[in-house]
């Protein structure tokens, strides 16, 4: 709406970083959940889905070309 062009790079540069970050917390919640005081069952499923961050970091760092051939 602006009529600014976008930085494609910039972008992918913020989304990646944010990306990262939640894998952090995640991991972070894990830990709190095994060894902390808090054995919430949130913090477990929250912990879980690093592994679902990784995947994420993985396409967004390495991204496949779609397309024929």
């Amino acid at each position: 709406a602006s009529n600014r062009p976008v930085d494609v790079a910039r972008v992918m540069f913020w989304e990646t970083l944010g990306t990262l970050r939640w894998g952090i917390m995640c991991c972070g919640m894990m830990q709190r959940f095994r060894a902390g005081p808090d054995h919430s069952m949130e913090r477990a499923m929250i912990g879980r889905r690093a592994s679902e961050t990784e995947i994420d970091l993985l396409r967004l760092l390495a991204p496949r070309h779609r397309g024929g051939a």
